[in-house]
């Protein structure tokens, strides 16, 4: 025979202790907060790690902005290596070809050049090596 307590059995009184543990748990783990959406402003450019390039075309015109109309800041000539410091996130039509455009640092002089005209690598070594068959 079972022995009662409190006009419980044990496996009873164990049972209503687990529920109500369980029921005070879950009850405990709603949280009701307001949560706002961030807005972010749009950006045009997409900011990846530093890599390198070789300009491939003769005469390459570097823009102070990522728009073929924009103000020339300097002329670099075919396998001239331009350290790679940003790409927009669009791709642009420039003639009859499309492409990103990618901010250069050559020397003191930054920039942005249309991608056609541009060969990447992932390392500065690897650029002025292929630069070296551009000559």
């Amino acid at each position: 025979m079972r022995s009662k307590l409190n006009g419980y059995s044990h496996r009873g009184r164990a049972l209503l202790i687990g529920f109500l543990i369980l029921a005070a748990g879950l009850s405990g783990c709603r949280e009701e907060r307001s949560v706002r959406p961030v807005e972010m402003p749009e950006t045009n450019v997409l900011s990846l790690r530093a890599g390198w390039s070789v300009v491939t075309d003769s005469y390459v015109r570097v823009h102070a902005s990522p728009d073929a109309e924009s103000q020339i800041v300097s002329h670099v000539r075919r396998g001239t290596v331009a350290e790679v410091t940003g790409k927009t996130s669009f791709r642009d039509t420039v003639g009859s070809e499309s492409d990103n455009w990618y901010q250069v640092r050559i020397g003191e002089t930054e920039g942005w050049i249309f991608g056609t005209a541009l060969e990447l690598y992932n390392s500065r070594q690897r650029a002025e090596n292929a630069a070296r068959t551009r000559e």
